[in-house]
């Protein structure tokens, strides 16, 4: 059974479950509501198979969404691939609207990247992926790949085959990748294929004088976030967030120890201000300003999630990363210091659906976020040096 079959049939079991609690004994109406489900599915939601293209080239698309942390790994992967392949290749990055300008972001120059464009002007590619977690075959060409492009076609299609529940959940996903020793900027690479752990993924960061027009220094200041970013808005009270009171209390402290250094607070307007902060910059900067900031900052501080990441992608230096809900062995990098003060024996990211909004154990904030205190976090930067 490949991808799409096995995608149909979840959906069609999902389709029946709510038919019979919607319509009880009713065979009839059942009935009816599964027949003309499964008309509006032949014509609207089984995606062609024959490619748009004739010439020599093979053409991929690969789709890709999530947050922004979620987008750089997907930039890695896609990377690798075309290092994999090899010439004769032509990869398009389509994304969703809101993404377009980050994608352009993190693939500027990277010549690998025919083209970046939003789903809607997307054509039948050769070959069609999904990437968030795992790659998905969505559609390909057998008639327009090459013999090595199938046999990485296959080998996806064989791991879903052999393993359906994993792109069912996260939970398990994450599991699974740390039996085989791979992190989360490495998960997509099913039987490590594409050798993704020896690619040396960077971005490319655009000139622009943000550091001049805020009067800053490289190396001078220390970034802070409080909350996720913009995907994660409508969850005012994300189980991955450190209390605002605890970053005020941390920011009052690194000040009075370290007054050399200025404190900038990052991340999207919709966010809480931090008090004590010297500079605001919520939701004031381009993607590609941000990144010049994280880049020049002595020391970045958050939570787990996408400023952690850019950091390390851009080489930055080390952030210091609390981590709740979210493994520090799977999504932590080396050169962070990565505090966590869980008492849950695991991590519960994805374990219940609502594991973002409600906290397993007390059903309102995450418990393991609330025990890193302020004071752990200043006695790991000053042990381990990083001011």
């Amino acid at each position: 059974m490949d991808i799409r079959t096995r995608k149909y049939k979840d959906k069609l079991c999902s389709k029946i479950d709510k038919s019979f609690s919607q319509y009880g004994n009713s065979v009839k109406k059942i009935a009816l509501k599964l027949a003309w489900w499964n008309i509006k599915f032949i014509f609207h939601s089984v995606p062609k198979q024959t490619s748009f293209y004739s010439d020599s080239i093979q053409h991929i698309g690969i789709y890709v969404a999530g947050g922004i942390g979620d987008l750089i790994c997907a930039g890695k992967y896609i990377q690798s691939l075309s290092l994999y392949l090899g010439d004769n290749i032509e990869i398009d990055v389509v994304g969703e609207d809101q993404d377009i300008d980050s994608l352009n972001t993190i693939f500027h120059e990277q010549n690998y990247i025919h083209t970046i464009i939003p789903i809607k002007e997307a054509r039948p590619y050769d070959l069609q992926i999904q990437l968030i977690r795992f790659p998905v075959v969505i559609t390909y060409d057998a008639q327009r790949l090459s013999a090595k492009t199938l046999h990485y076609v296959e080998a996806i299609n064989e791991f879903h085959k052999q393993n359906p529940l994993l792109i069912k959940s996260d939970f398990l996903g994450r599991c699974y990748s740390q039996m085989f020793g791979r992190k989360r900027e490495n998960q997509a690479d099913i039987d490590n294929i594409l050798n993704m752990s020896a690619v040396d993924f960077s971005i490319h960061i655009q000139e622009n004088d943000i550091l001049k027009r805020l009067g800053l220094e490289i190396g001078k200041f220390i970034t802070v976030q409080s909350g996720a970013g913009i995907h994660f808005q409508k969850i005012p009270n994300e189980v991955r967030q450190w209390p605002l009171l605890y970053y005020a209390q941390l920011i009052k402290e690194l000040k009075k120890q370290y007054p050399e250094y200025k404190v900038l607070q990052l991340g999207e307007g919709c966010q809480e201000q931090i008090p004590n902060v010297d500079l605001d910059l919520r939701g004031k900067t381009s993607l590609t300003e941000l990144f010049s900031i994280l880049k020049a900052s002595k020391l970045h501080i958050s939570q787990e999630g996408g400023m952690p990441i850019i950091r390390h992608i851009i080489k930055g230096g080390p952030s210091v990363v609390l981590f709740g809900p979210t493994d520090e062995k799977f999504f932590g990098f080396e050169e962070n210091i990565n505090i966590t003060a869980r008492k849950c024996p695991h991590p519960c990211e994805w374990i219940t659906k609502d594991w973002m909004s409600k906290c397993l154990k007390t059903a309102t904030q995450a418990e393991c976020m609330q025990l890193i205190t302020p004071e752990k976090v200043l006695k790991e930067i000053k042990a381990q040096g990083a001011i």
